[in-house]
C-alpha cells in the first residue's frame, strides 16, 4: 500500500483523496492536537474527592522522608519505586476517602476538643524535660515531616472519623471459643511415624512381588515404543538455510559524504548541544531544627570540624550526593551550592525535607566542547540522517529488483546492501550444534524468525521492516525437514527417561502391593525384615513443623489403618503411623492465635467494606495521568 501510495503520490486523483483527507480531520477534531486541548490531570476520584498531581507528590516525597527519618539511610529513589509508592498511597487515598463518605453519610463526626485531646496526649509531642505538651516540638515534628498544621489536623479529623467505622466492625467481632482451641489442638498436634526407605537399586528384589521378570531393564523394542511415543523429545527441529539481504541506515551511510562546510554549519547551528554544564561533586548534613544546623556550621567554620564529625555532635545525617548539575539540586539550594567555592560550606538552608548543610568538594567547570572534539561524531550523525532520507527510495528500488528476478548478489552491486548467509537455524534461533546465531536473534531482527520459517523452500520473503530501523528480504536455500532420530543417537537419553518414567510407575506398583499386605495384619517392621529392609523412627512431627517435613505432610494425611508415601528422589519411602499426641493446652498460644483469627476476621470484613464501598461510591482512576507523572 505504501509502496503504491509512494509511486503514486503526484497523481491528480491522490492528491484529491489526500485533500479530502485533511479536511476530513480538520471536521472530525484533529486541529485538537495542534490547538493543544486540555486534558483531564486529576489523578483519582471519589465521589466529589479529587487527588490532584501536587497531592499525589507531596504523599510519595512525605513518605521517602518519613523512611529516610526512620532507618537513617533512605530507599533507593528512582521512578519504578516512585510509580510503586504512587500507587499504593492512591490506594491508600480511596479507601479513606471511601471510609469518609459511608462515615458522612451515618453521621459520624469528631469534635475539635477531641482532636485536642488527642494531640495534647500524644507522647511525641511531650518536652523531653517537664514531659507535658510542647507546641515547639509539635510544629518542629510536623515541619520536620512536611505537614502544615491545618494539614496534620484534618488528617486526625479523617482518622478519627474513619476509626469510628473500623472500630465498629473489629470491636463486634464474636468468634466461638470451640472453633480456636479446635484450630489450636489441629495445628499442634504431633505424630510418630515408623519409617522405611526403598532405594531404586532394591527395586529389583520386588519384582517377584509384581509379577515381572526384571525391572529398569527395557528392551531395544521397549526403547524404540517409548521414543515413538515421545516424538517431541527425541526429533530433530527443522532445520533453514538462509540468505537475507539487508539494507539499513547504517549501510547506506558508509557511502554518505559530509563535507567540512556541512559540518562546521552543523555544529554551528547546535552548538548549545555540545555544551556541558558545570558539575560540583557535593556532600550535605541534614538536621530536623535549625538550632542544630547552625551549630554543625559553626563548628565547620569556625573550629574546622569536618562535616561528618559536626553532623554527628548535632544529630544530622550525612549524604554524599555525589557528581550533580545545578537543575539536579532542588531550587532552595541551587543558590547556595554553586555559589560556594571548592571546599567551601554553605550556609544552613532550609527546604521541605529539613534544614541542609552543602559542601562542595570539587568543581567541574562548564565548557563547550570543539568542533574538532565532536566532528567524527556530528559527521556520522549527519551521514545517517541523510541516509534515513534515501532509505525509502532505495527499498522501493530493492521491491523492483526483486520483482524483477534479479538475485541477491545483483541488488547488493546496485544497491549499498548487505548480504547475510545463515548456514543452519531453527525456530528457536540455534543451529544444529545448539548454540544460538547472533544474527537472527538480534533486537532489530525481532521478526525474522517468523518470516523465515513462513517462506517456502526456494522462495524470498517480502520485504519486512526492521525494527530499528532498515528492511530486509529472507530468501530459503534449503530446508531439512525434521526427523526422529534412530535409537543408536538417542539410546542414552532415552535409557534414562525411560528408567525415570518406569521407576516412578514400579515405586506406586509396589507402594500398592505392600499397602495390601499392611491392610492383610502385617506391621511396617514385618514387610520390612521380609525384603532385607531397615526401619527409622520420626518422633514429635508436626504440621508446620521442620523435622522430616516431605515426611510429616505425608503421615498427617493418613490415620492408622493406612500405610503413607513419602516422596523422595532416590526410590521410594513408605510410612507407618505409630501414635497420635493430642496437644496440652497451652493458654497463651492458644489466645494468641484468637487474636490472630480476629485479626483476620477484621480485616476481611473490612476488605468486603471497602469493596461494597466502591460499588456504592463513584472511584475512578486516570491511568493516563498516573503515566504521565510517573
Amino acid at each position: 500500500m505504501l509502496q503504491f501510495l509512494r509511486s503514486k503520490a503526484s497523481s491528480i486523483v491522490v492528491k484529491a483523496l489526500f485533500v479530502v483527507l485533511i479536511l476530513s480531520f480538520a471536521i472530525w477534531g484533529i486541529g485538537d492536537i495542534f490547538r493543544g486541548r486540555g486534558s483531564d490531570t486529576t489523578i483519582a476520584r471519589v465521589e466529589e474527592n479529587n487527588l490532584s498531581p501536587e497531592q499525589l507528590r507531596s504523599m510519595v516525597d512525605r513518605y521517602f522522608q518519613a523512611y529516610k527519618q526512620m532507618t537513617n539511610s533512605g530507599i533507593a529513589d528512582n521512578p519504578q519505586i516512585r510509580a510503586a509508592v504512587a500507587q499504593s498511597n492512591i490506594q491508600q487515598w480511596i479507601t479513606e476517602k471511601l471510609f469518609i463518605e459511608e462515615a458522612t453519610s451515618m453521621g459520624l463526626a469528631v469534635s475539635d476538643e477531641a482532636l485536642k485531646r488527642q494531640i495534647a496526649q500524644d507522647r511525641s509531642f511531650e518536652d523531653e524535660t517537664t514531659h507535658k505538651f510542647s507546641a515547639q516540638k509539635f510544629r518542629t515534628i510536623l515541619q520536620a515531616n512536611g505537614w502544615t498544621e491545618s494539614q496534620y489536623l484534618a488528617m486526625l479529623r479523617r482518622r478519627a472519623v474513619t476509626s469510628q467505622l473500623g472500630y465498629a466492625l473489629a470491636d463486634n467481632i464474636y468468634l466461638p471459643e470451640a472453633l480456636h482451641k479446635a484450630m489450636f489442638q489441629f495445628d499442634n498436634e504431633t505424630r510418630d511415624m515408623a519409617l522405611a526407605d526403598i532405594p531404586y537399586a532394591k527395586y529389583g528384589q520386588f519384582a517377584k512381588l509384581l509379577g515381572k521378570d526384571k525391572i529398569g531393564q527395557p528392551s531395544d523394542t521397549d526403547l524404540n515404543q517409548f521414543i515413538e511415543a515421545n516424538k517431541e523429545d527425541f526429533s530433530t527441529p527443522e532445520y533453514r538455510k538462509l540468505s537475507v539481504l539487508v539494507l539499513n541506515p547504517e549501510n547506506i551511510a558508509k557511502d554518505i559524504k559530509i563535507s567540512e562546510e556541512e559540518l562546521k554549519q552543523a555544529y554551528e547551528s547546535h552548538k548549545s548541544e555540545y555544551d556541558l554544564p558545570e558539575f560540583r561533586t557535593l556532600r550535605q548534613a541534614l538536621f530536623t531544627s535549625k538550632e542544630n544546623a547552625d551549630k554543625a556550621y559553626a563548628a565547620i567554620t569556625k573550629d574546622k570540624k569536618s562535616l561528618e564529625t559536626a553532623a554527628k555532635a548535632n544529630n544530622g545525617n550525612t549524604i554524599d550526593l555525589g557528581s550533580m548539575r545545578r537543575q539536579d539540586l532542588p531550587t532552595e539550594l541551587q543558590g547556595p551550592a554553586f555559589d560556594a567555592k571548592q571546599g567551601q560550606a554553605a550556609a544552613p538552608v532550609q527546604t521541605k525535607l529539613g534544614w541542609h548543610i552543602v559542601v562542595t568538594e570539587k568543581i567541574t567547570p562548564a565548557k563547550t566542547k570543539s568542533f574538532a572534539e565532536v566532528k567524527s561524531e556530528l559527521a556520522q550523525k549527519l551521514a545517517l540522517e541523510q541516509s534515513s532520507e534515501r532509505l525509502y527510495k532505495l527499498s522501493d528500488t530493492l521491491q523492483d529488483e526483486i520483482a524483477g528476478g534479479a538475485s541477491f548478489a545483483e541488488i547488493s552491486k546496485k544497491i549499498p546492501a548487505e548480504i547475510v548467509t545463515v548456514s543452519s537455524i531453527d525456530r528457536e534461533g540455534r543451529d544444529a550444534q545448539g548454540k544460538i546465531n547472533n544474527f537472527v536473534t538480534k533486537k532489530n531482527f525481532s521478526k525474522l524468525l517468523t518470516v523465515a520459517f513462513s517462506t517456502d523452500a526456494g522462495k524470498n520473503s517480502g520485504l519486512t521492516e526492521a525494527d530499528e530501523g532498515g528492511f530486509y528480504v529472507v530468501h530459503v536455500d534449503e530446508v531439512t525437514p525434521s526427523r526422529l532420530k534412530a535409537l543408536t543417537e538417542v539410546r542414552e537419553k532415552a535409557l534414562k527417561s525411560w528408567q525415570a518414567q518406569d521407576m516412578e510407575k514400579t515405586g506406586q506398583e509396589i507402594y500398592v502391593k505392600l499397602s495390601d499386605q499392611f491392610r492383610n495384619g502385617k506391621t511396617l517392621n514385618d514387610i520390612a525384615k521380609a525384603y532385607g529392609l531397615s526401619t527409622r523412627e520420626i518422633k514429635g512431627a508436626t504440621r508446620t513443623g521442620s523435622v522430616g517435613d516431605k515426611a510429616a505432610k505425608a503421615i498427617f494425611a493418613v490415620d492408622k489403618s493406612q500405610l503413607a508415601r513419602v516422596p523422595s528422589q532416590n526410590g521410594l519411602t513408605i510410612a507407618q503411623l505409630t501414635a497420635v499426641h493430642p496437644t496440652k493446652e497451652k493458654m497463651e498460644g492458644e489466645m494468641a492465635l484468637a487474636m490472630q483469627l480476629k485479626k483476620e476476621l477484621s480485616q476481611d470484613i473490612s476488605d468486603q467494606l471497602q469493596s461494597a464501598l466502591r460499588q456504592r461510591f463513584t472511584v475512578h482512576v486516570n491511568e493516563k495521568a498516573l503515566e504521565t507523572l510517573y
